[in-house]
Order: structure tokens, then C-alpha cells, then sequence
């Protein structure tokens, strides 16, 4: 949905929520019931809270590492594993071991590079002699810039050289591969004695403090929520934010994807919770009991505290679950019945019956 479109259901939303609390209070029923009658009947009186959101609804989910801050550790050449020199679920630092490798590949990489230093370090020497000979007038400029050349090209070769032994360190035989950045080891791939190839990913490592939720949200809810929307693991403390809403909806579920982070001690990664997400509410939003809100002839109805006894409103519920409900239609200062109910319904129906 556009921007543009987006705000124009929004104002009409809460245009036609405002006409409604309009027309509601004009023909408002009265029960005129005095204190002493609403005690007799066991009615008790709570006041509204208003509030600036509510749950929409509730999706299950699952804990992961954010991808932003995990990171894959590669075996740089191949060999064998001689030691794995952590586990699961600890906590590294950069530069720590993670394993040690034998590898003639790195043995004879080794030797390769020392070479290639040594052909680096001659190729500087030769490119400094030509610029002296080339200020003497020995030889000549184009001689001079094929030393500068040369050395150039030994330069590349000696940089790629040294970015390939980046996070490992030599050892006898092989060479022991580095943490390459501070967390927590999520997954190790390899035991003592496995084969390893080059490239072959051997270790992952995250932040564990930066933690995502990954659901899958109903179609029908999937223009109510946004990013930046508050979103809570069901039994923690503490409210994360939708990060992204996907907009494709998949043909077979139904559904789209939705990530949110959550804030650092929430739940472990990997595990699976109960996300419950929170919907911005439109203005004179208010939460109260779910047993003050009674159906009466096909309408959500509430019994207001009034000086000439209990108004009957209607009310628009946005959500609602066995402990409260939320709803427009209401004041902030306004109190409700919220005990009682069935008695004050029959005199509602007998109320709007006799306006019939």
C-alpha cells in the first residue's frame, strides 16, 4: 500500500470512528440506577486506561543471531583437523584459537610466499638502483618505469600472498585458524580428524546480544503492522521492534515474512516463542476489562458511569482476549461497569426494547 493511500484509510478510520462516538453520544439510553441500587445489584465501577497501543495478534517464532552481526570462519587452505579448541556456545574473543589444521597446502604456500618475498625485495632494490642510474642518465626512462613495473607486480603478489594467511597463525605441519571477530561460537561444523577443504566453513560466530525474531504474519494483518512497530516474546520482559514487513504474500500460506529485533537476554537463539505484535492505536484508545464489554442487539456495548446513573455505549473493539479489551469510543476519565453485567444487561434490553 502507498504512503498516500495508507493515510487516507487511516484518516477515514478514525473519521468514521469519530462520527460513530458522535452519534453514540447523542442517543445514548440512560439507566437511572442511584448508588445504593448499584451496589444492591453488585455492580462495581472500574476507570479506563488509555493507552498508545494494543496486542494485534500473536505469531509463533523463532530466535536467531542477526545476520548483521554473525559471521562465517572458512578453512583457508585444505587439511585435516589435528585439535578443535572450542565448543558450541562459547565465547570467544578475536584472534583466539578456534582449531588447528594440518596442511601441506599451507606448508607449500609457505615456501611459495618466502620466495615471493624474496623476489618482492629484489624488485624494490632493482626499481630503487634504476632511479639512481635514471638521475645518472645511465639508462633510460622507459628502462626505469619496467623496474617500477616490475616491482609493482611483485607488490600485488606479495599483498595477495599476505590477505590469504589473514586469521590463521603458522603452526608445525599446518597452520591454527583465528576467531576473526569477538561472540559466541553458534555452530562448529568439524571434530578432530575431519577433512577440511579450502573454503569449507568450519565455524560460525555472532553477537549473541543482537538477537532477531523471524514469523510468518497472516496476510490479513500484513498493512496493519510496520516498521518501527513494538513487538514482545510472550513471558519476557522488554519490547523489541519490526525491523522489516514483507510485502510478497506467499500463494501456498497465506502469509508474509516478518523480522523484529529484540532486546539483549531475550530467549536463547534457535529457540522457538510465542511473538506478540503491537499495533499503534488511533487517538482516545483505551484498555478495560473484556468482561465490561457485553454484545446487546449484534453490538459491543459498555455501561458508563454517568450522574443520572450508567449510560449504555457503544464501543469499537480493536482487540480483545479473556482479560481485557480495547476499544475507541470512550473518554480517558471515564468509568465502566465491570461487575454485574448480566443483570445490567437485562435492563438494557428491556431499556432499548421500550425505545423501539
Amino acid at each position: 500500500m502507498q504512503p498516500s493511500r495508507t493515510v487516507a484509510v487511516l484518516l477515514s478510520g478514525l473519521l468514521s470512528v469519530s462520527l460513530q462516538a458522535q452519534d453514540i453520544a447523542a442517543s445514548a439510553t440512560v439507566l437511572s440506577l442511584d448508588s445504593a441500587r448499584l451496589q444492591a445489584m453488585g455492580v462495581e465501577l472500574v476507570g479506563v486506561q488509555v493507552t498508545p497501543d494494543y496486542a494485534l495478534t500473536r505469531v509463533p517464532a523463532r530466535l536467531q543471531i542477526a545476520d548483521t552481526a554473525r559471521q562465517s570462519v572458512v578453512a583457508p587452505f585444505a587439511g585435516a583437523i589435528l585439535r578443535v579448541a572450542v565448543l558450541e556456545g562459547q565465547v570467544v574473543q578475536r584472534g583466539d584459537v578456534l582449531a588447528e589444521v594440518r596442511s601441506p597446502d599451507w606448508q607449500a604456500r609457505l615456501a611459495e610466499a618466502a620466495q615471493r618475498e624474496a623476489a618482492w625485495a629484489d624488485a624494490k632494490a632493482r626499481a630503487e638502483r634504476s632511479e639512481a642510474l635514471l638521475d645518472a642518465g645511465v639508462i633510460s626512462a622507459r628502462e626505469a618505469e619496467q623496474a617500477r613495473a616490475a616491482w609493482r607486480a611483485a607488490t600485488t603478489t606479495r599483498n595477495t600472498m599476505q590477505a590469504d594467511s589473514q586469521g590463521i597463525r603458522p603452526i608445525s605441519g599446518g597452520y591454527a585458524l583465528l576467531a576473526t571477530q569477538a561472540g559466541m561460537v553458534l555452530h562448529r561444523a568439524v571434530g578432530g580428524g575431519d577433512p577440511v577443504t579450502t573454503d569449507e566453513v568450519l565455524f560460525e560466530i555472532g553477537d549473541a546480544s543482537e538477537r532477531w525474531a523471524e514469523a510468518r504474519l497472516p496476510a490479513r494483518f500484513a498493512t496493519q503492522m510496520a516498521v518501527g512497530d513494538a513487538v514482545r516474546v510472550v513471558g519476557e520482559e522488554g519490547l523489541g521492534e519490526v525491523i522489516a514487513v514483507g510485502r510478497a504474500i506467499d500463494p501456498r500460506t497465506l502469509d508474509v515474512s516478518l523480522t523484529a529485533r529484540l532486546p539483549e537476554g531475550v530467549a536463547l537463539p534457535g529457540q522457538s516463542v510465542e511473538l506478540e505484535l503491537r499495533h499503534t492505536a488511533p487517538p482516545n484508545t483505551v484498555r478495560l476489562p473484556s468482561a465490561a464489554v457485553v454484545d446487546i442487539h449484534a453490538q459491543h456495548r459498555v455501561f458508563v458511569a454517568a450522574p443520572e446513573g450508567l449510560l449504555i455505549r457503544s464501543v469499537v473493539v480493536l482487540a480483545r482476549d479473556g482479560q481485557e479489551a480495547v476499544v475507541t469510543g470512550l473518554g480517558g476519565d471515564e468509568r465502566v461497569a465491570a461487575r454485574g453485567l448480566l443483570a445490567l444487561k437485562t435492563l438494557a434490553l428491556e431499556a432499548l426494547a421500550e425505545q423501539e
